[in-house]
């Protein structure tokens, strides 16, 4: 009986055993599991916090990463406000194309925009960002100088259909590495670091635009410089932000190993993952059910109306009030600074505050009114400048 007490026992024993090593390995297979439908961070830094840093070394290491991203976000936004813009500063420096041909070139941007936005942020996913964001900057820098050859209505709408395709992946990748680089309440200070250039680039731009209007034209037209000038500036963008913008904290080449640990666990908290490979169906389903997805669509939809018009025509539109050309390309400047202070103020009180929406109320106030007297604008008086 004992020797059948022990065999029962010593069966008991190893089905035990056999039943816990079955458990360890499926969960260390879940654990595998898990960590494959992680993002790299995951791989780097584990599923728990392991290692701390101090807060004085995590202001450091933000300080370090404000030297390298925010400039070459804000040159790479720069680079695309004036290139989207050229057409702009074109139509009145002599540009060939005219009339209603002008309204089709000038929507072929916006077509090719909307029609390659899904998908190249979808391929974004699936690589490197940055480098794909600078081989995008590269290609779009060729395109525009290509503008300066077109002749016909047919190649203009070619070439600008082609720039917004390449133009569409910007915002989504520069918020998406910004997002992976800062914490929630420092991203929108960030955002409105490289967003402020849409204000600069018309200063910018109208200066530069008024000191080529003087050139007679001899060599080349001063509609063709632009061109020129503006491409080759993007491809000198694109080609640095190929060698220095980082894909994400774990491929920042700037950042030792320590830092790059640091800079995973600085966002952490915040759980919005740094770069996933893999589309997954139930938070894009779970964002399509937020209500606040859809008045952030609409607010951009309804707002981006008026944008894209005034972009195409407001150099126009100022000369048609009776000023000469180069009054129009310098009247033009003024709008770009006040756009400045607002953005860079809006994202300033968005992080101090904790606020998201109610900046975009403040910025929309002002942009109503300023509607309004656009359209009453035909029944005032103006006297140009002499």
């Amino acid at each position: 009986m004992a020797p059948s007490i022990r065999a029962n026992a010593s069966l008991e024993k190893k089905s035990s055993n056999s039943l816990d090593e079955h458990h360890e390995k499926t969960d260390v297979e879940s654990e595998s599991l898990d960590a494959s439908q992680g993002d790299e961070a995951l791989r780097l830094v584990g599923a728990e916090r392991t290692a701390q840093f101090s807060e004085e070394y995590n202001l450091r290491l933000r300080r370090r990463l404000d030297w390298c991203i925010p400039p070459l976000c804000a040159a790479v936004y720069f680079t695309q406000f004036l290139d989207k813009t050229s057409l702009n500063y074109a139509s009145i420096m002599g540009l060939p194309i005219v009339g209603q041909n002008y309204n089709l070139v000038s929507m072929a941007f916006y077509l090719g925009f909307m029609v390659f936005e899904f998908p190249t942020v979808y391929i974004s996913q699936k690589l490197r960002v940055a480098k794909y964001l600078g081989v995008n900057i590269v290609i779009w820098g060729a395109i525009l100088m290509l503008h300066a050859v077109a002749t016909s209505f047919g190649a203009f709408f070619a070439l600008r259909f082609l720039l917004g395709m390449c133009e569409s992946c910007v915002a989504p990748i520069l918020i998406l590495i910004v997002s992976m680089f800062y914490k929630k309440n420092e991203q929108a200070t960030r955002i409105s670091w490289f967003y402020v250039m849409n204000g600069l680039t018309q200063i910018f731009g109208g200066f530069v635009a008024y000191g080529i209007s003087f050139y007679d034209g001899r060599l080349l037209a001063p509609w063709k410089i632009i061109y020129v000038l503006l491409g080759g500036l993007a491809i000198v963008v694109g080609i640095c932000v190929l060698i220095w913008l980082p894909d994400s904290p774990v491929h920042a080449r700037m950042l030792s190993k320590e830092e790059r640990i640091a800079a995973l666990e600085r966002v952490r908290d915040d759980q919005v993952g740094t770069e996933n490979k893999k589309l997954k169906k139930d938070q894009m389903f779970e964002a399509l059910g937020d209500i606040r997805t859809w008045l952030i669509v609409i607010t951009v939809l309804l707002t981006s109306i008026p944008n894209g018009g005034i972009s195409n025509f407001s150099n126009q539109i100022i000369k048609n009030f009776g000023y000469t050309s180069k009054q129009a390309l310098i009247l033009s400047t003024p709008g770009g600074a006040v756009a400045s202070a607002v953005v860079l103020f809006c994202g300033w009180y968005s992080d101090k505050k904790g606020e998201r929406m109610l900046p975009i109320v403040f910025a929309l106030v002002p942009t109503i009114i300023g509607s309004g007297i656009y359209f009453s604008a035909s029944d005032l008086v103006f006297t140009p400048l002499t």
